[in-house]
């Protein structure tokens, strides 16, 4: 079978090949005659294997803006964190039978279906999979991404040994190195420049377009604000994993 591809026809040859080759659709690749080879997945063969993960990422995604626009008409409410398969929200304890009445049509033992695992009095959100929901009682569920091991029982484990494998000559070798979660953060973010930094009252914003204008001047920026909030989050943290912070707050970080 043949294979066309409608392009906008300002687009130059060089241009129509780089935009082909950026979906995961197509491979192209250079043809030792001077050409160019294609290949392209062919969805009718039998032997075939069909993947839903695309699909089902894309629903969840549609699924949770669609519950987030419900739970916006809880005043108080604001979106603490979020990704495909879970979203934390926050409001005020005078707010919980409007939320509750709001949610009662989409709560669901069913699979799939939509289910409130946990409640706490404040929340401490770092970056996706790395999160801390504190109760009265202490932590009521947390996630913490690479180092949160089936071995470790302490929430706030900051450091972990690692195995990493290296090549050198043909030869193969294990070396191990320790990981600590300062090491982790994330600089997505920048820290607002407050006149009076309190670990209680810290807010982020996204960056400018003059931050990101080029790879070199976005790279400048996030160096700069590594520099510059480094400690913060360092503190913040201790400040969490000691529990010393008062539970009625929230923080992100």
């Amino acid at each position: 079978k043949s294979l066309s591809i409608n392009f906008d026809q300002v687009l130059s040859s060089e241009q129509k090949i780089e935009l082909a080759k950026s979906g995961n659709r197509l491979k192209i690749a250079a043809a030792m005659s001077g050409g160019y080879r294609a290949e392209i997945i062919k969805i009718d063969n039998c032997e075939a294997v069909y993947s839903f993960f695309s699909k089902t990422v894309s629903n969840s995604r549609i699924r949770m803006m669609t519950l987030i626009e419900k739970l916006l008409l809880v005043d108080s409410l604001e979106v603490c964190y979020a990704n495909v398969d879970s979203l934390h929200i926050s409001i005020a304890t005078v707010d919980e039978r409007q939320l509750m009445d709001l949610l009662s049509s989409d709560l669901s033992r069913d699979m799939g279906g939509l289910k409130i695992e946990a409640v706490a009095t404040g929340g401490y959100w770092s970056d996706l999979g790395r999160y801390w929901l504190i109760g009265a009682a202490g932590v009521v569920k947390y996630a913490n991404v690479l180092f949160r091991t089936k071995t470790t029982k302490h929430p706030f484990v900051d450091h972990r040994l690692i195995k990493r494998l290296h090549s050198l000559d043909g030869f193969k070798y294990v070396q191990p190195f320790f990981l600590r979660i300062q090491q982790t953060f994330s600089y997505k973010k920048r820290l607002a420049k407050h006149t009076n930094q309190y670990l209680d009252s810290m807010d982020y914003y996204r960056y400018d377009e003059s931050d990101v204008s080029s790879a070199s001047v976005a790279s400048s920026s996030v160096g700069g604000e590594m520099v510059d909030c480094f400690h913060v989050k360092s503190a913040l943290f201790s400040e969490v994993a000691t529990v010393q912070c008062s539970s009625n707050i929230t923080h992100k970080f």
